[in-house]
């Protein structure tokens, strides 16, 4: 038995990196887990097999959060624990060279900043059924995190 036999994850920022590895640590230890990103969810759900769904995000747009929770609970019927893992480089370039920028500046701070906190608080107001504690981060999926990042 794995330490999350039957829990759900949603991990946003799944198509790579820091995310990719903790979906594919949650699923080894047996969660289902909702891989979401704007490219790449696909490939990393397909390496989950039965376990991985890929679903679409970005998280910069309140409304593809709010169809992914309704998603997540049309699926699953729960959610017991959330990875904010999406995040942008945004601008890497002397402040003198970004005239025009504040678009990308304004990007960087809703997906980096901003709607971690926003996709949290609907994960927090979803319909979760009466039996479910709701959505978490205890200490065994602390651990995993941890492990997946090496």
């Amino acid at each position: 038995m794995g330490r999350f036999d039957d829990q759900v994850a949603i991990v946003t920022g799944a198509g790579s990196g820091t995310g990719a590895a903790i979906a594919t640590q949650l699923a080894k230890e047996g969660a289902s887990v909702a891989c979401t990103d704007l490219d790449g969810a696909e490939e990393t759900a397909a390496l989950l097999g039965e376990r991985g769904r890929a679903v679409r995000l970005d998280v910069a747009d309140a409304g593809s959060v709010a169809r992914l929770m309704a998603e997540v609970r049309e699926t699953y019927g729960r959610l017991d624990a959330l990875f904010n893992s999406a995040g942008v480089d945004g601008m890497v370039r002397p402040l003198t060279d970004l005239s025009e920028e504040l678009t990308v500046a304004e990007r960087t701070c809703r997906v980096n900043f901003l709607r971690p906190f926003d996709t949290g608080r609907a994960v927090c107001y979803s319909d979760q059924p009466a039996e479910s504690a709701g959505p978490r981060l205890g200490a065994g999926f602390q651990d995993a995190a941890r492990e997946a990042r090496g």
